[in-house]
């Protein structure tokens, strides 16, 4: 168990890796603490800085306070020592070692708090995923919730140790765009790799059947994607860009909205005009 956790927390899997079929090399987090002495002349402003980073991901992993003084310790032992002294300035010092000192506080957080992490965070996550699957066709949406939530998961954790505390003090913005990818891209490749489990999402004819065929009244009519393709023809460029957003894209009508600037409600009604027209289509075209 100790040496899973170990081997999670101390390597960056690039975003949205584990999805992937091509394997890419993971890499390592760096956390050989450059020593400055043991009489190093701004040993007391050095030690503050550390507590501070500490603090600030104690708070980040786990809501609460206060700092983890033997967290503190360990990497203070490994700082000031030996006989060498670095004479430059103390922002040079710290330009230097916080990226090794920050890899070394977020490891020890993913190898003994991880559990806590997770929890910590459980809420907003789990709100992501259920607005994420709202979009979601009913049936995918049950056989995929369980992916999605370790999948969110593991994007926690690779945000956490990808994450620069100097560039935003809270992780959530960050984690918030990479898990909301994350699900996306999940759905995409399976969509994929295993079309026959969603109705051959892989094209685009398939991807409008699922929204379209709520009761799946058609779906034993319907042999191929040419009818689909065929309708589609028939609707007004607007509506057709809509609806692959919609579809294809998983763009939400908002985000839809914003992109061709239109209001969404526009967006909502053009969209639902759009499958009015291609279901009265497939029902003059379907055989008895």
């Amino acid at each position: 168990m100790t040496n899973k956790k170990t081997k999670i927390s101390s390597t960056i899997i690039p975003q949205s890796n584990y999805r992937k079929t091509t394997s890419k090399p993971l890499s390592e987090l760096k956390t050989t603490i450059v020593p400055v002495g043991v009489n190093y002349p701004e040993k007391k402003e050095l030690t503050k800085k550390v507590v501070e980073l500490i603090d600030l991901i104690q708070h980040v992993t786990l809501k609460k306070e206060p700092s983890n003084t033997k967290l503190q310790k360990i990497i203070c032992e490994q700082l000031f020592q030996g006989a060498k002294n670095i004479s430059t300035s103390i922002d040079e010092v710290w330009a230097m070692q916080h990226p090794t000192i920050l890899n070394t506080i977020k490891i020890h957080y993913l190898n003994h708090h991880i559990e806590a992490f997770i929890l910590a965070y459980e809420q907003p996550v789990g709100f992501l995923i259920n607005k994420y699957k709202r979009h979601l066709p009913q049936h995918i949406s049950y056989l995929e919730g369980d992916d999605l939530t370790t999948i969110a998961q593991l994007e926690l954790i690779e945000t956490f140790k990808a994450w620069r505390p100097e560039k935003n003090p809270d992780l959530w913005p960050l984690a918030y765009t990479r898990i909301n990818g994350a699900m996306k891209d999940h759905i995409r490749y399976i969509s994929k790799s295993d079309p026959t489990r969603f109705y051959d999402w892989v094209t685009d004819a398939a991807h409008l059947y699922l929204a379209i065929n709520n009761d799946n009244s058609h779906e034993s009519k319907i042999e191929n994607s040419t009818m689909l393709e065929s309708a589609m023809t028939q609707l007004k460029e607007k509506e057709k860009h809509i609806v692959k957003l919609y579809v294809n894209d998983d763009l939400t009508f908002s985000e839809i909205s914003k992109r061709i600037q239109l209001s969404e409600s526009q967006v909502s009604r053009i969209y639902k005009t759009a499958l009015k027209k291609i279901t009265a289509i497939l029902k003059d075209n379907t055989p008895n």
